[in-house]
This record gives C-alpha cells, sequence and structure tokens, in this order.
C-alpha cells in the first residue's frame, strides 16, 4: 500500500500542483534525513508514482 502524510496550510487549495521532490539538493537532504543515499530515495518511488519532468 503506498501512502503519504503532507502537512498544509491554509492557503493549499483543492487541484494545487504540488511538488515532493524540488531537485537534486532537495533530494540529498531526504536521503540525510531518512539515512540513506539519494539513489534509494529515488528508486524506492512506487511505479504507480506519475513521473513528470518540468
Amino acid at each position: 500500500m503506498d501512502m503519504l502524510f503532507l502537512e498544509v496550510d491554509k492557503n493549499v487549495k483543492e487541484y494545487d500542483k504540488v511538488e515532493i521532490i524540488k531537485d537534486n539538493t532537495h533530494i540529498e537532504e531526504i536521503a540525510k534525513y531518512l539515512d540513506t543515499i539519494s539513489y534509494e530515495v529515488l528508486t524506492n518511488i512506487g511505479n504507480r508514482v506519475i513521473r513528470k519532468v518540468i
């Protein structure tokens, strides 16, 4: 089962675009927080997640 919880404030409206991972620096920060490497952060994202490069 895939689950994700995000804390948002009252400025976020329904159908607003949400970026979970911003850039390489952000990926490194996530990896450090999870005590792992950036490669694992990216490869552990399930196949059902839509990937869109902007």
